[in-house]
């Protein structure tokens, strides 16, 4: 799968001000170094806040990815654990 554009979106607002304001440059700050390299590779990204209360399937994907390790991971299929928060956006 050829993936080029990618939004982020997470409801840290300090996260994103430290991402975009290039405090990561300093090296001190191993994540934040991470996500500065993935930005530097062929795509586009972008960042955006989200509101907290609405980051439901967001909290659990990262709990998830905590289980196990750092690495990126990509989804073909929403996995099962999510899926009760998905719905009940949609029938919201």
């Amino acid at each position: 799968m050829d993936c080029r554009r990618l939004v982020v979106e997470s409801d840290n607002a300090d996260a994103l001000k430290a991402i975009a304001q290039g405090i990561c440059n300093n090296g001190r700050i191993a994540l934040l170094r991470y996500i500065k390299d993935l930005c530097n590779r062929d795509w586009n990204v972008s960042f955006a806040q989200a509101a907290y209360n609405n980051n439901g399937v967001v909290d659990r994907l990262s709990k998830m990815a905590f289980a196990v390790d750092f690495r990126v991971k990509w989804f073909d299929e929403p996995p099962i654990e999510v899926l009760p928060m998905l719905n009940l956006d949609v029938s919201s």
